[in-house]
């Protein structure tokens, strides 16, 4: 039986956040939790929920995975939110004839989006692996 090793790199990720938390809060440089921006006290919780999954990550390396994989679709899914609910208000704004400017997402955006959907691809094929040879994926 094939033993399935966990991604080593993921946790190394996860453990990088305080380093992502001081770009983001000293330097303004956002790029791990910009669904969040205008929320800046989820956005500490999201870090730190982001530091979890590294600490779960290195007591439980088979947990890496799993952990990676929904902290990374919770993250998509922030990003998509704040990507088309100011796009929809963008469209209504324009259907009632006002004037609009700028377009609600720049290079923060893309880089988180790009980071998240690294992160959730790598790990959901690592999981499923098994799946697709006829094995259970293990999580233990």
């Amino acid at each position: 039986m094939e033993r399935r090793r966990p991604l080593r790199w993921i946790a190394a990720y996860y453990l990088a956040t305080p380093l992502f938390a001081v770009a983001d809060m000293v330097f303004g440089a956002n790029v791990r939790a910009v669904g969040l921006a205008d929320h800046p006290e989820w956005r500490a919780i999201w870090y730190a929920g982001c530091l979890g999954c590294g600490v779960a990550a290195l007591v439980r390396p088979r947990w890496a995975n799993v952990a990676g994989l929904a902290e990374s679709a919770l993250n998509l899914l922030l990003l998509a939110l704040s990507v088309f609910l100011p796009l929809l208000a963008v469209a209504e704004r324009a259907s009632q004839g006002a004037m609009v400017h700028g377009v609600p997402f720049g290079l923060d955006f893309a880089t988180n989006l790009l980071l998240s959907s690294l992160v959730w691809v790598t790990l959901f094929h690592a999981q499923m692996r098994p799946a697709w040879h006829g094995r259970r994926p293990a999580l233990s």
